[in-house]
């Protein structure tokens, strides 16, 4: 018998590993690829990714679970690759940040990807909206820590401490 904890994983591994053999495709058009456009039903599954996440998040914790940075990160700059400003675009970046913002206090490496999705912003020229300055206003990532050297040369301003 499958708990619901253990279908949300399930859900998120199953959704992490059709994004991961989908996003290398995602440059190609639907006439490159074939029956379906890459990038899009990459973007599908970052969603259901996200979602899945959000889904466990609401039943447990998120604090400890070190495996989901590097999915939520993902899925973040998946969504931040989409022209469009669409409402799910925005929605699916808003709960990335905010189950990174929880993870910060024991996983550094969440506050270095918090970083790296303020960096991206920067790097495409996007206005960060209003609701997610919380997430970036107070960041500060150590200079010993994993993501420095891929986030220090894209930040504006010096915001590391240590």
């Amino acid at each position: 018998m499958i708990t619901k904890h253990g279908s949300y994983h399930f859900s998120a591994v199953l959704e992490l590993m059709l994004t991961a053999i989908l996003r290398p495709f995602s440059r190609m058009t639907k006439e490159q690829f074939g029956r379906f456009d890459p990038r899009q039903r990459c973007f599908t599954h970052a969603c259901s990714l996200v979602t899945a996440i959000w889904s466990f998040r609401t039943f447990s914790h998120v604090r400890l679970e070190s495996w989901l940075v590097h999915p939520l990160g993902t899925s973040a700059y998946i969504a931040l690759r989409e022209a469009e400003d669409a409402p799910t675009r925005m929605d699916i970046l808003v709960r990335v940040c905010q189950c990174l913002h929880e993870m910060q206090v024991s996983l550094p490496l969440a506050t270095g990807v918090l970083s790296g999705i303020h960096a991206a912003f920067l790097k495409y020229k996007l206005p960060v909206p209003e609701y997610m300055k919380k997430y970036f206003e107070l960041l500060q990532y150590r200079k010993d820590g994993l993501m420095h050297h891929a986030v220090v040369v894209l930040l504006p301003s010096s915001t590391e401490v240590g």
